[in-house]
């Protein structure tokens, strides 16, 4: 069979790859790419690259290393909404959420998959080996349960290409362009782990020459509105 999509061919090829080596590798997140929200820190900024929520070069997934990262931890039955906005022209932020539950046989919150994130689904992964230390065994398995994403639709035109239209990130339309909000309820009491970057880059974003987005690093401002 032919492949005519070239990011699905590159999404295979990378399975592919991964199989091949028979490893899978993480990497802790640095201090400079999350950030703890608390009551008290409700609000901070965030900077990402404008295509790291949702990369054509990833196989329509995250990049692990141009998103930012937060935690919140929650109780059961808390609702939270979670707010990235940015000044940024032609910037559009993603946000996909995810339960991190810690404990014994678990990996620490603070670990990534080494390139890329599913925003739209749970993430699962055993013997993990530190990309960043040779190799090294990863003590526990990684385990994420998928909440919630949604990415800021404004000011994209009146269609999508084909590339970004798809039914595993929500499309949020609030006539805001620049920010984007989602609401959960905690079904269960612990750490919960979301990334923020940015999709779908408009003109005064992409690189005249290249014609790929820019690399720079943008600035976005995250909110969590915890319960009283």
């Amino acid at each position: 069979m032919k492949i005519r999509n070239r990011t699905l061919a590159l999404t295979i090829a990378m399975a592919s790859l991964t199989v091949a080596q028979g490893i899978q590798a993480g990497t802790k997140l640095k201090d400079d790419k999350w950030k703890e929200f608390t009551p008290d820190a409700a609000t901070q900024d965030l900077n990402v690259r404008p295509d790291s929520f949702y990369n054509l070069g990833m196989g329509l997934r995250g990049w692990t290393h141009h998103s930012n990262w937060g935690f919140v931890k929650l109780k059961k039955g808390n609702t939270v909404t979670i707010t990235a906005t940015t000044t940024v022209t032609d910037m559009h932020p993603g946000i996909a959420v995810w339960l991190v539950p810690q404990g014994r046989g678990i990996t620490d919150k603070l670990w990534n998959y080494d390139h890329f994130y599913k925003q739209w689904g749970d993430i699962y992964m055993k013997d993990l080996k530190d990309a960043d230390n040779g190799d090294a065994p990863i003590p526990g398995t990684m385990k994420w349960t998928f909440i919630t994403n949604g990415f800021d639709r404004d000011g994209m035109g009146d269609s999508l290409p084909a590339d970004y239209d798809q039914s595993g990130v929500n499309r949020v339309l609030d006539g805001t362009v620049g920010s984007v909000s989602v609401t959960f309820t905690a079904p269960a009491k612990g750490y919960y782990k979301f990334v923020v970057g940015g999709i779908n880059p408009g003109a005064s974003l992409i690189d005249t020459t290249s014609g790929k987005p820019k690399e720079e690093l943008e600035k976005v401002t995250v909110t969590v509105d915890f319960p009283d």
